[in-house]
């Protein structure tokens, strides 16, 4: 009989735990959402039965590699069970990559956190530079491939010479041959989202043409205390490097990054080169290696 009693206790202090645990419920805003305009707004869900001193404490935090500032704070009323506000505006129009917002609230003894925040405005960042990648045919080898660009149709990231094609089955860089030191990466958002934190499907293949070195790399990404921490993980991928004359040619199957290629498909292209994991040269120029949606676009051409 006392065995009963007690296990009966125990589900009932369980439920109440359970239930507490959902006094206060946001909908708006989500961890490691982007918002397209610098205004915080709030929407919550209130248990007003179970919040004793019907308010809830709200701060907003711009919070960057262990600093804070504190960007609102304010003591909000329950009058409903349903929260809906502008809380407040932050005055950025792109905040991401290492840098981030996060939501504090507490009502009576339960408190949350709701991070990281990012902003990005795609009417206000710089527009897109496009990267157009030549057509050629299906099955075509990588030094075929190489001999079918023509020299206008190369770019320069620093001192290094590329140029880009697709077919259905893989996606070219091809570079001329350089002893400079620098990596070179080219970082690929097969979503397109434009983001404004890397996350793990974002692919980058980094290159060291001094070294005839290629690296193929995605990140893990996690908050520790109040920084934003991108951990390098190995792309464990089918991507080959060929050499031809004065070319380095690197193939990239387009299972690797998820993506099914058709005509004037856009996908997410950031390339930049690095020296130290400083950027000295990127493009689009003010592209930010931890920020996709300041990344350009790729163009698959007809």
């Amino acid at each position: 009989m006392n065995r009963s009693i007690i296990k009966a206790a125990l589900v009932c202090a369980i439920s109440v735990n359970t239930i507490l645990a959902q006094a206060v419920s946001f909908s708006s805003p989500a961890s490691w959402i982007t918002q397209r305009n610098d205004t915080v707004f709030i929407r919550a869900q209130l248990d007003t039965a179970l919040i004793k001193k019907k308010a809830v404490s709200v701060s907003l935090l711009q919070v960057n590699d262990g600093k804070k500032k504190v960007i609102a704070k304010k003591n909000l009323k329950i009058t409903d069970n349903v929260m809906e506000l502008m809380f407040a505006k932050v005055g950025k129009d792109l905040l991401g990559g290492k840098e981030f917002l996060r939501l504090e609230w507490a009502a009576d003894n339960e408190k949350g956190v709701i991070e990281p925040i990012g902003i990005l405005d795609l009417n206000k960042v710089s527009k897109s530079d496009t990267v157009k990648a030549l057509r050629v045919q299906d099955g075509a080898e990588a030094k075929t491939v190489a001999d079918i660009i023509k020299a206008e149709q190369f770019r320069k990231i620093g001192s290094v010479e590329f140029g880009t094609a697709w077919n259905k089955d893989a996606f070219f860089i091809v570079m001329k041959k350089s002893q400079d030191s620098s990596t070179i990466s080219f970082a690929f958002d097969g979503k397109n989202g434009k983001n404004a934190f890397l996350s793990y499907p974002d692919r980058i293949i980094s290159y060291i043409p001094a070294k005839d070195s290629l690296n193929t790399t995605c990140y893990v990404r996690e908050i520790k205390g109040d920084t934003l921490k991108y951990k390098d993980k190995l792309w464990n991928s089918e991507i080959e490097k060929v050499a031809a004359d004065e070319k380095v040619i690197i193939r990239m199957p387009w299972a690797d990054i998820g993506v099914i290629p058709f005509e004037e498909r856009m996908i997410g292209i950031g390339v930049f080169a690095m020296q130290k994991g400083k950027v000295n040269a990127a493009i689009p120029q003010n592209a930010q290696y931890y920020i996709p949606g300041t990344w350009g676009d790729v163009f698959l051409q007809k």
